[in-house]
């Protein structure tokens, strides 16, 4: 036997599935902030490394000369 449903299709009732969603714009936006933090932590890096070398080869001034 067939169970004979009380409300149709067309009813404003009946749960309606996920509507379709655009995810372009979502997926622009996810692959831009990745661009943005991976250039934030290269350029980090760059700079760190750099300092670290001003640091190597930048003789100390506060050192004591032993000449004197």
């Amino acid at each position: 036997m067939e169970v004979e449903s009380d409300t149709t299709p067309d009813d404003p009732h009946t749960p309606l599935a996920r509507p379709e969603i655009d995810a372009s714009s979502r997926i622009a936006r996810r692959k831009h902030y990745s661009f943005r933090i991976k250039r934030a932590v290269l350029e980090g890096a760059e700079g760190i490394s750099l300092r670290a070398q001003q640091n190597i080869w930048r003789p100390a001034s506060n050192t004591q000369r032993l000449d004197s």
